[in-house]
C-alpha cells in the first residue's frame, strides 16, 4: 500500500513538471513578439491558430470563452505523454489519479458552463428533455450520463496511454537480452517510438475534444432561444 501512495506521489510530480512546461511554452509562445516572426514565432502562431479553429467548431457558436480551458487540456496532456521519452520519467497520463483527476476537473467545468449559460433552473430542466410526462425517466439517464462522463474520460486517456507505455517497455526488455537481439529489435524500437508519437498526438486531441463537445452540449442556446433574439432585429 505504501508503494503505491508513493507511486502515485511520483506521477503527481510528473504532472506538477507537466504543468509548469505547458504554462512555459505558452508563455514563450506570447511573449517578446517580432513584426518579422523568427521560427519558433511562426511555429507556435500556426499550431495556435489551427487549434483555436478545431476547438472552436467543436466548442460551437458563442462557447469561444472556454477555448483557454480546453487548449490547457491540449498541452498539458500533449506534455505528460511525451514525458515517457525522457529516461527516468514516466507519462503522469499513465497513472489513473491524474487522469481521473483530469476528468472530475473537466467535469465541475462542464457542469459549471451549463449553469453559467442557463441560470440554475434552465440547468436543472435541460436534464428533463423535452416531453414532459418522460422527464422522470429523461432526468434519471442524464443523470447518470454525465456522472460517468468523469470516469469515461480519465479511463480512457489511461487506458491508451498506459497501453503503449508497456509495448515500449516489452520492446525495451527484449532489446536486453543480447547483442544480436538488441541489434535486431533496433528498427522495431524506432518504429514503435513513431506509433507512439504519433498516438500520444491523437490522445492529446482526442481528451479536449471530448471536453469540447460535453462542454457544447451543456451550454448552447437552443434554436428557439436564437431565433427569440433576433426576431427583433429582424422586425
Amino acid at each position: 500500500m505504501e508503494e503505491i501512495i508513493k507511486l502515485h506521489y511520483v506521477y503527481l510530480g510528473y504532472s506538477l513538471l507537466a504543468a509548469i512546461l505547458a504554462i512555459a511554452l505558452l508563455k514563450a509562445a506570447g511573449t517578446n513578439m517580432q513584426k518579422i516572426p523568427g521560427r519558433f514565432q511562426n511555429a507556435m502562431e500556426f499550431a495556435l491558430d489551427g487549434l483555436r479553429g478545431l476547438f472552436s467548431g467543436a466548442l460551437g457558436k458563442g462557447n469561444e470563452e472556454h477555448l483557454p480551458f480546453v487548449m490547457m487540456l491540449f498541452f498539458f496532456i500533449l506534455i505528460s505523454n511525451f514525458l515517457e521519452f525522457i529516461p527516468g520519467i514516466r507519462s503522469p497520463s499513465a497513472a489513473t489519479s491524474i487522469t481521473m483527476a483530469l476528468g472530475v476537473l473537466s467535469f465541475f467545468y462542464i457542469q459549471a458552463a451549463g449553469i453559467r449559460a442557463h441560470g440554475v433552473w434552465g440547468y436543472v430542466k435541460h436534464f428533463g428533455g423535452t416531453i414532459m410526462w418522460l422527464a422522470p425517466l429523461f432526468f434519471i439517464i442524464e443523470i447518470i450520463g454525465e456522472l460517468s462522463k468523469p470516469f469515461s474520460l480519465g479511463m480512457r486517456l489511461f487506458g491508451n496511454v498506459y497501453g503503449e507505455d508497456q509495448i515500449l517497455v516489452q520492446v525495451f526488455t527484449a532489446m536486453g537480452h543480447n547483442i544480436a537481439l538488441r541489434i535486431g529489435m533496433i528498427p522495431l524500437q524506432v518504429l514503435t517510438n513513431i506509433l507512439q508519437c504519433f498516438t500520444n498526438l491523437v490522445q492529446a486531441f482526442i481528451f479536449p475534444l471530448l471536453v469540447s463537445a460535453f462542454i457544447a452540449s451543456m451550454a448552447s442556446h437552443s434554436d428557439e432561444e436564437e431565433g427569440g433574439h433576433d426576431a427583433p432585429a429582424a422586425a
